[in-house]
């Protein structure tokens, strides 16, 4: 047994020892924490970056794609017509995608800022579905039907980003569905909240998987799904956090919609409240 003296100073070195090896880790935690977060902010700056060389070319290229399509510098073919139209709609779809890469990047450094104002999302809806049935669901022969309340729904949100995250869902939905589908969308008033539903007649999504769908860059095994889930339904749920609401997946749908056509792939549901938290 050493002496009470030899005890306590050996004591004392070791926990100095105990004390600077402790300092030393954290060191290099701090260290490490601090590369993470520049590589982080890199891979925001890279993708930001790179949606805007995107962009830039695509905005000019898709504008000489209208006139030719208007047939201002002259007529056109039925032919000629057809294969206007299939750019335009593969112009479109990267658009899309560029955006999502865009929002994406500024959603994730969670300084983004929503635009409170009052729209309708029935008539956003409305024009979405309009639009995408003839760019996105017409090649694939896949039609979109719209379910919306008969009094309109007044919700306070940002309509840019309202829109994008609608149109997010129904584009998943749709790369979704087989030739010959159907994707339904219903709009729901529940209390203080608005639901927008999107249901598809996909192969569905394993219950494993369903969560990662939201992750950014991520492939869901063996489900259509993973033509869209690389950005888009990650954009939608931090537009909807952003919101205050969420962005919901069943699959199969727990309770199945008032139509004649079944619909076991997949709902996602986006819920918003009607007014904007404080």
């Amino acid at each position: 047994k050493l002496p009470a003296e030899d005890e306590r100073r050996y004591l004392r070195v070791l926990a100095q020892s105990l004390v600077e090896k402790l300092e030393a880790k954290a060191g290099e935690l701090t260290a490490t924490n601090e590369r993470l977060q520049r590589v982080d902010e890199l891979k925001s700056e890279l993708m930001q970056s790179i949606s805007h060389e995107l962009s830039t070319p695509l905005t000019p290229l898709a504008g000489y794609l209208k006139i030719l399509q208007s047939e201002k510098l002259g007529a056109l073919n039925e032919r000629q017509k057809k294969v206007l139209e299939a750019m335009l709609q593969s112009a479109d779809r990267l658009s899309r995608t560029i955006d999502n890469l865009s929002d994406f990047a500024v959603l994730e450094t969670g300084n983004y800022r929503t635009r409170a104002e009052p729209l309708s999302p029935a008539k956003v809806a409305e024009k979405l579905v309009e639009q995408m049935q003839l760019s996105m669901a017409k090649p694939k022969h896949v039609h979109i039907t719209l379910l919306a309340p008969r009094h309109d729904v007044s919700l306070v949100a940002d309509p840019m980003r309202f829109t994008q995250a609608v149109g997010n869902l129904l584009e998943n939905a749709i790369n979704a569905s087989p030739p010959g589908g159907e994707v339904l969308a219903e709009i729901v008033q529940a209390d203080d909240k608005v639901r927008v539903s999107v249901y598809d007649q996909g192969s569905g999504v394993a219950p494993e998987e369903q969560e990662k769908l939201f992750e950014p860059f991520h492939y869901a095994k063996g489900a259509r799904h993973a033509a869209v889930v690389g950005l888009g339904l990650a954009v939608a749920r931090k537009i909807a956090e952003a919101h205050g609401g969420r962005l919901v997946v069943e699959s199969p749908p727990k309770v199945q919609p008032e139509m004649e056509r079944d619909f076991s792939g997949a709902k996602f549901t986006l819920e918003l409240p009607l007014h904007p938290p404080a």
